[in-house]
């Protein structure tokens, strides 16, 4: 067919007119056939034996018209293929025809992968972001509530603590109240002992001490002490007291008698207790660092732990005292009296022991490092151990020491005139052939 001739109409094609008339007319043929046989008779058309012409034409009619609808699809199958204008194309024509497409296309569908992967990947960061700000604000709201809860907390310590400080206040207030009435209208100062007036001075001593803190257990031994109700012979006997963590830090105690109350952990640095009566007292971790215990009375006194740099012990009685660990370094304990005090492992490096009695005391594992023994008095004193390295041993009595060896005497800085543990007294000579023999 010419290229440039239009493709005629197909109502115009005689050979697809007829084709589909005969197509017609057989379909009506079959139905009529159909229509006029049940369908059990066509059923039994698989038997045999009862097939006759009007079957066998039946079956013809129905071939026919499969052969006619073939015919007349392959037609109008050409038909349509000429109106695209495809007939006569080669494949590079066809592909020439679908390469913009097909690109169009795949070039659509790269785009919508992206475009999909981008919203997923945007829709994954939204949630991502939702799940981050919902842990955020969760993470505020604990915080919050946590912060809530502490300062409801810190409000209601500092409450207790201005209830507690008010209740301490009023303890002290009515103990000196108290006080001030059995001194001026029950004379307590001019009673004697075992007076009922006295049992309840010191009861209600006792119980206030209890009660009170630091600063305020300064306060009422302070008030003590100027109302002249503990002096050496007291009106109010402390024994027993609670005065732990008292603050008696440069108070004047002078003259006073707190023997046998319990001061540990108290701060008495800077104290002025001298010639105060501290024996049997539990003075354990106590801060007596610059305490004047001058001529003080520490007999069988706990000092476990407690600090004494550069406290005056100068005639203090320590007879029987504890010092085991404690730091009397840079004392001044001139003339105190140590006997059988129990210093193991004390630390007295530099501390002035000259003319200190040290009679029967334990020294085990002592420090006295460049410590001053001048003309101290060691008879039977426990050097076990004991540090003596530069340590002046000048004219010191050392008869009856116990646990020395050569070795420790040896490292002492001086040992002219001491008496040795086994009666010797120690000359310039027999001191180089000592050093010269076991020091280091």
């Amino acid at each position: 067919m010419n290229q440039d001739q239009q493709p005629r109409p197909w109502w115009k094609d005689n050979r697809l007119v007829w084709a589909l008339a005969v197509l017609v007319l057989t379909w009506l043929l079959t139905i009529t056939i159909l229509f006029l046989f049940p369908l059990t008779t066509i059923l039994s058309l698989f038997h045999w034996q009862s097939w006759d012409w009007r079957w066998l034409a039946l079956l013809g009619l129905i071939f026919l018209s499969a052969g006619v609808l073939y015919l007349t699809i392959r037609h109008v199958w050409n038909r349509l293929f000429d109106l695209t204008g495809f007939r006569g194309k080669t494949l590079w024509d066809l592909l020439g025809l679908l390469i913009v497409p097909l690109v169009i296309l795949g070039a659509t569908g790269v785009l919508n992968y992206f475009e999909t992967e981008r919203e997923n990947k945007r829709a994954e960061a939204l949630r991502i972001a939702e799940v981050n700000r919902a842990d955020a604000l969760r993470k505020a709201d604990i915080e919050r509530a946590d912060a809530l809860l502490e300062a409801e907390r810190e409000r209601a310590q500092t409450q207790q603590q201005i209830e507690d400080d008010r209740v301490r206040q009023n303890v002290l207030q009515s103990y000196i109240q108290g006080m001030t009435q059995l001194l001026l209208d029950k004379g307590l100062v001019t009673s004697v002992p075992d007076q009922p007036i006295r049992d309840i001075a010191r009861s209600s001593t006792l119980t206030a001490v209890r009660q009170l803190d630091a600063d305020r257990k300064g306060i009422l031994l302070q008030f003590l002490s100027e109302s002249n109700l503990i002096e050496i012979d007291p009106i109010i006997h402390l024994s027993g007291a609670n005065l732990t963590n008292a603050n008696l830090s440069g108070a004047n105690l002078s003259n006073t008698n707190l023997s046998g109350a319990n001061l540990t952990n108290a701060n008495l640095s800077g104290a002025k207790p001298g010639n105060t009566n501290l024996s049997n007292t539990n003075l354990s971790n106590t801060i007596l660092t610059n305490a004047d215990l001058s001529d003080a009375n520490l007999f069988n006194a706990d000092l476990r732990g407690a600090k004494l740099r550069d406290a005056d012990l100068s005639r203090a009685d320590l007879s029987d005292a504890d010092l085991t660990s404690g730091d009397p370094s840079d004392a001044i304990t001139s003339s105190a009296n140590l006997i059988n005090a129990n210093l193991s492992g004390a630390i007295l490096i530099l501390a002035d022991l000259t003319f200190v009695d040290l009679s029967d005391a334990i020294l085990s594992d002592a420090f006295l490092n460049d410590a001053i023994l001048l003309r101290a008095n060691l008879p039977r004193a426990n050097l076990k151990g004991a540090d003596l390295r530069d340590a002046d041993l000048s004219d010191a009595f050392l008869g009856g020491a116990k646990g020395w060896t050569h070795e420790q005497l040896a490292q002492a800085e001086f040992l002219v005139g001491a008496t040795l543990p086994y009666g010797t007294v120690m000359t310039e000579e027999g001191w180089e052939e000592l050093k010269k023999r076991y020091g280091q």
